[in-house]
């Protein structure tokens, strides 16, 4: 059994080559609706030009209140999109005239496998001699998102199964008998971790979808590699491989012959739920280069 944790902590990456956050311009369309929120009625903006993009960005106490430019006037938020807005933490790091601010975390990946293996050999008679194999491995690999709403565990496991048994007909008669079968089975799934991912929805009865917004972590992802996000789990993969074949050696005189047969069946078992909590992308920032 292995264990192993990795660790990165986003204010450790290099400097980037902008020392601030210039706004050159701000924007919040505000679109009315009743009932569950819609594609267009989560639009807010941020201009992000001049921000170190090598670090995480939230929304600011400002931005949430409208304020999207230096001693601008705050601007009317449809109250739709205020819960939503409420999912990114506030910064703890610089905080900028744009409405954003950094937001430094550390990210924990946990990594964790198991493995068996054996082997058996058995002289069944002088004439007749069998061995089997097994190998057995399962892993996980899982971390958070990156505001902390969701666990997104990847789980793997495989089972490996090999048989050979070789009859001596006569001292020129060979006879080879070999079979094996293997599963891999592989699953995603996104766990929610905070009231707020099951509270809040896109669809009756689901959980939170994954909100999409340019130059902000989208809720329901892990910038972590290896890890993804809500959008395409739950979803399980299953491949089964059965094999078996038989091979006869023939020794005559200076002549060898050999000769046989094998079948394979693959079954491949797929099951996936994209995007079934919904997804938007209309939470949105402008961005002015």
């Amino acid at each position: 059994m292995r264990c192993r944790q990795q660790r990165r902590h986003s204010d450790e990456d290099s400097p980037n080559r902008h020392g601030h956050c210039t706004p050159l311009r701000a924007y919040l369309p505000s679109r009315g609706l009743a009932g569950a929120p819609e594609p267009s009625s989560l639009e807010f903006g941020f201009d992000l030009a001049g921000c170190p993009w090598n670090r995480p960005l939230t929304i600011s106490a400002d931005g949430r209140r409208g304020v999207l430019a230096p001693g601008a006037a705050p601007i009317a938020i449809n109250p739709n999109v205020v819960p939503f807005l409420e999912l990114y933490p506030l910064p703890n790091g610089t905080v900028f005239g744009n409405g954003t601010g950094e937001y430094v975390q550390t990210a924990l990946k946990r990594v964790r496998e198991d493995f068996l293996a054996g082997k058996l050999d058995w002289l069944i008679s002088p004439r007749v001699r069998t061995s089997g194999r097994y190998t057995f491995n399962s892993g996980t690999l899982g971390a958070m998102d990156d505001f902390q709403l969701f666990d997104l565990p990847s789980r793997s496991r495989y089972h490996l199964i090999h048989t050979d048994t070789q009859f001596l007909k006569s001292a020129t008669t060979i006879l080879n008998f070999r079979a094996g079968f293997s599963r891999v089975w592989n699953s995603q799934e996104a766990i929610p971790a905070a009231e707020a991912a099951r509270s809040l929805s896109f669809l009756p009865g689901r959980d939170l979808g994954q909100i999409r917004v340019t130059g902000l972590p989208n809720i329901g992802d892990s910038s972590l590699p290896g890890i993804g996000g809500t959008l395409t789990r739950p979803r399980r993969h299953t491949l089964n491989d059965y094999q078996a074949s038989e091979e006869a050696l023939l020794i005559r005189g200076a002549r060898t012959v050999r000769f046989g047969a094998g079948y394979s069946r693959i079954q491949f078992n797929q099951i996936a739920d994209v995007t079934v909590n919904g997804a938007s992308g209309s939470i949105r920032c402008a961005i002015s280069c």
